[in-house]
This record gives structure tokens, sequence and C-alpha cells, in this order.
């Protein structure tokens, strides 16, 4: 079962520690396209991550998405 947080940088920071080499981000809020475009959204969570010491991959995920397992 997947844990809930609210910070990308909190869970870029438990990615880190675990040695996640993938972090996926989903129900990100607030969930306004027009207001915050994928593309803005995906940098701003990559950043987020990567100031908290995660330098693994970083997926903003939606809906119906796909995620091969390595």
């Amino acid at each position: 079962m997947g844990e809930v947080h609210t910070d990308v940088a909190e869970v870029g920071g438990i990615a880190a520690a675990a040695g996640a080499r993938q972090l996926v981000l989903s129900h990100l809020a607030p969930a306004d396209p027009p207001q915050f475009p994928a593309r803005e959204w995906a940098a701003a969570a990559r950043a987020s991550a990567r100031a908290a010491g995660y330098r693994g991959r970083v997926t903003v995920g939606h809906d119906l998405m796909r995620i091969p397992l390595d």
C-alpha cells in the first residue's frame, strides 16, 4: 500500500532515503490544467524532488498511464 504525502520535497526525501530509482507522482492538486499545464507541474515536481536529494527518475502520472517496471 502506498503512502500519502502532500509535499513533493517530502516524497523526494523519502524516495532518496529508500534508494528508489523512479518516483511516480499522482493526484496533484490544484488540478486546473489551463492554470497549471502538465509541463509546469513536471518541472516543479522534478526541481522539488531534486532539492530534497532525490536523483532518480521523476514521472508525473496521469489517468490510464502505463509505467513499465524494470
